[in-house]
């Protein structure tokens, strides 16, 4: 059950932290990228450009995953990140709205389907609008199945 949710897309937008690395499902993740080479797995983060999404594939390969297995690293725009760091500031910013619909948008820009990602909040929104699945990276669907 646990790969069926992932086997039936193709091309899949992964989030970094909490998801690919550090969060309770991150090894299936890692180990399920490995076993699909035929698939487009992007990377599609929070993180801004340098060197934070940089050092992500770095991290990758510290945790035992090929970096030429995925496909692209996009990186939120600085700006959007920085309503999103200083939303306490301006709780009605208009670029919170845009922060919260980009990792769906650029899933989609990508061809992406599915995007697996542990901020719901933030990505619901935007996965809706533009027509991606969403899958919560700490769903116990995965987790069940990791020790069998």
């Amino acid at each position: 059950m646990r790969t069926t949710i992932l086997d039936n897309h193709k091309t899949i937008a992964w989030d970094v932290d909490e998801t690919l690395i550090n969060g309770p499902n991150s090894r299936f993740f890692r180990d399920y990228i490995r076993r699909n080479p035929e698939k487009a797995h992007y990377l599609v983060t929070f993180r801004t450009p340098r060197p934070w999404a940089e050092e992500a594939l770095e991290q990758l390969r510290a945790h035992g995953l090929n970096p030429g297995l995925i496909a692209g690293v996009s990186s939120v725009p600085v700006d959007l990140f920085a309503a999103f760091a200083n939303r306490h500031d301006e709780p009605d910013h208009p670029l919170l709205v845009e922060f919260d619909h980009w990792k769906g948008m650029e899933a989609a820009r990508l061809g992406c389907t599915i995007l697996i990602d542990d901020m719901e909040d933030s990505v619901i929104r935007g996965c809706h609008r533009h027509s991606v699945a969403f899958i919560h990276s700490h769903h116990e669907c995965f987790a069940m199945n990791e020790a069998a």
